[in-house]
């Protein structure tokens, strides 16, 4: 099986750009909805995912003429996974422990999205090699 071609992996990429600017929205959306106490990590923990998503998806778009961008694609988005998965769960504890911990938590499970599509988005891609 042929590679995917390269302007299918740019439209992947440009998705999930897309979805990390979902999810900070959603952090801001969250904002308003947590306790006054320390608003700040609201828009902090979907703000981890936005800039993962996005610096990974720059990163690939950037590359759209290199004729080995698919296997790039696909170890680029494992590594930005694990990556922002890791820093989400960390901004997350620290959260539970400055604000209330039911918080924190809803807070990462929306935020951890951004990584579960860059893993999936790299499954559909090493599934097309």
């Amino acid at each position: 099986m042929s590679p995917m071609p390269n302007h299918r992996i740019i439209l992947w990429s440009t998705g999930l750009v897309i979805v990390g600017l979902l999810l900070s929205v959603i952090g801001l959306i969250l904002y308003e909805f947590t306790p006054a106490t320390d608003r700040t990590w609201a828009p902090v923990i979907p703000s981890i995912s936005t800039l993962g998503l996005t610096l990974v998806g720059v990163l690939v778009i950037s590359r759209q003429k290199d004729p080995g961008l698919h296997g790039f694609a696909i170890r680029i988005w494992k590594i930005a996974a694990i990556a922002t998965a890791i820093a989400i769960i960390v901004a997350a504890v620290a959260a539970a422990v400055m604000i209330d911990p039911i918080t924190s938590l809803i807070i990462g499970l929306v935020a951890i999205q951004g990584p579960i599509a860059a893993w999936f988005v790299s499954g559909q891609l090493e599934r097309q090699r």
